[in-house]
């Protein structure tokens, strides 16, 4: 179930490169690391929030993931429009504050590829009745009956954790199918 694979507790652990955290390698983590169109995580500002996070988590991959999901969590407003766009790219959403679960989730794997942490995204799919309390009546009237969802998941400890950025029970609830998503892919077809 959905729920059940969100991080809620992070242990201390050492790590370097692309050794995982339970000493066995991560069969290949280049492609959680690049850089894309959407995922720019070489930009200045992610880079030194990196930066920031690594040097006061020096050797702690766990700690690290929690501080730049915390930062990401409390740093970006949910919101649509006003720079929360499906095409937004991560150092757009930092520079406006404000993001869908979609730009969230892509600041945050960019974060964590700038710190050198193995990072990719995760889909699900959401019943329309999951947002009937948190959304506007207008913009439910307007939803289709399924919404896709994007999460952020982090390798830490020798495996994928997930990190969500509203962790909302009605979306733990209402989700129903989980994969792993290209978020280039997905902007593109949202766009």
């Amino acid at each position: 179930k959905y729920a059940s694979s969100l991080v809620s507790s992070f242990e201390e652990v050492s790590v370097s490169s692309s050794v995982t955290n339970s000493g066995e390698e991560l069969p290949d983590s280049r492609p959680y690391l690049v850089q894309t169109r959407l995922c720019n995580w070489n930009s200045p500002a992610i880079k030194r929030k990196a930066h920031t996070v690594r040097k006061a988590h020096p050797q702690n991959v766990a700690s690290q993931a929690k501080a730049l999901w915390d930062w990401t969590r409390t740093g970006i407003r949910y919101g649509i429009g006003q720079g929360a766009y499906w095409d937004a790219s991560a150092s757009e959403t930092l520079k406006a504050r404000i993001g869908m679960s979609f730009n969230a989730a892509n600041l945050l794997v960019a974060a964590a590829r700038a710190a050198e942490i193995p990072a990719r995204y995760g889909l699900v799919k959401v019943k329309k009745e999951a947002f009937e309390e948190a959304a506007p009546k207008e913009l439910f009237e307007q939803m289709e009956d399924e919404s896709e969802y994007v999460f952020a998941s982090v390798y830490v400890k020798g495996r994928w954790q997930d990190f969500d950025i509203p962790r909302d029970k009605r979306f733990d609830q209402a989700g129903s199918l989980r994969y792993e998503a290209n978020l280039d892919k997905f902007a593109d077809r949202k766009s």
